[in-house]
């Protein structure tokens, strides 16, 4: 990578803490309407180490399976049925992956050096490109991929676009809203959400009481964002301007790392942690 997107845009002389904003969980309320999920579903994935878990359009959970002895592209439906396989025959492990169209994802392959990009719906492995990262974002033929502390910017088809390198963290987990103008990224041991545009200037931070070791994030189909914290075994919502909002899900067992999705269809956050997923449903109350 020649180019560097974020060279010289945040100054070491700058306050770190600018820009934090920290929510407080007695008053994380929307006036108007209070939104809640319900636990609906629980199910175990045998033999399974989800890394990460995404939604496609029709509803299919696919999964980045980076189990030591099995690992593989996995997918099922909503109540963990319909489960298969498909394994990247030279042992690659699947790390991260995001959606590219109704039937595609990309997923990277750090152990290899590469991603691979898979037609889920036919269950084939479709190509292969050389880049070494853990997280993956794929937005619009972008394709952002994270190796430790930079984040490279690439082509589908391979042309290098330039790195971003994040002031004074290392993300622990990548997103971007869908339109890729923004990404949000959980921190490496910080208890922080940081959203930053695309060439890696910071917008904000937020920090809340009771998100501790926050770990994946997600966004629903109206725009707000999710989190998913390891230590306090919870989810947080906030507003995609970076409003506090509120602590939605306290979850029912100790988690190691988990990521999380937003079901369109049944308006539901599905949350993934070793070789189980919970699914909770939205509710509204007026």
């Amino acid at each position: 990578m020649e180019n560097s997107l974020a060279s010289d845009v945040c100054s070491k002389d700058k306050d770190p803490n600018i820009g934090l904003l920290e929510s407080n969980e007695d008053n994380d309320r929307n006036d108007d309407v209070r939104i809640h999920f319900d636990s609906t579903t629980t199910f175990t994935l045998p033999n399974t180490d989800i890394n990460d878990i995404k939604v496609m359009k029709n509803g299919l959970i696919v999964i980045a399976d980076y189990h030591w002895q099995h690992a593989a592209v996995v997918t099922c439906d909503i109540k963990g049925k319909n489960m298969r396989r498909i394994e990247e025959p030279s042992g690659g492990r699947p790390f991260g992956l995001d959606v590219m169209d109704d039937d595609n994802v990309v997923v990277s392959l750090p152990n290899k050096g590469d991603i691979m990009f898979v037609d889920v719906k036919r269950g084939v492995i479709t190509g292969y490109m050389g880049c070494s990262g853990t997280n993956i974002v794929y937005r619009y033929g972008d394709i952002y991929t994270q190796s430790d502390d930079i984040i490279y910017k690439t082509r589908k088809g391979g042309q290098a676009l330039g790195t971003i390198t994040p002031f004074d963290f290392r993300p622990l987990y990548l997103s971007a809203t869908d339109n890729g103008a923004l990404l949000y990224c959980t921190v490496r041991d910080r208890n922080e959400l940081i959203c930053m545009d695309s060439m890696g200037v910071t917008r904000y931070g937020i920090t809340a009481p009771l998100m501790m070791s926050p770990h994946g994030i997600t966004f629903d189909d109206q725009g707000f964002i999710y989190v998913v914290s390891a230590k306090s075994q919870n989810v947080h919502l906030f507003h995609n301007r970076g409003i506090p909002f509120k602590r939605i899900i306290c979850l029912p067992s100790k988690l190691k790392s988990p990521t999380i999705c937003f079901h369109s269809d049944s308006k539901s956050i599905i949350i993934g942690d070793k070789d189980r997923v919970f699914v909770y449903k939205k509710e509204l109350d007026f």
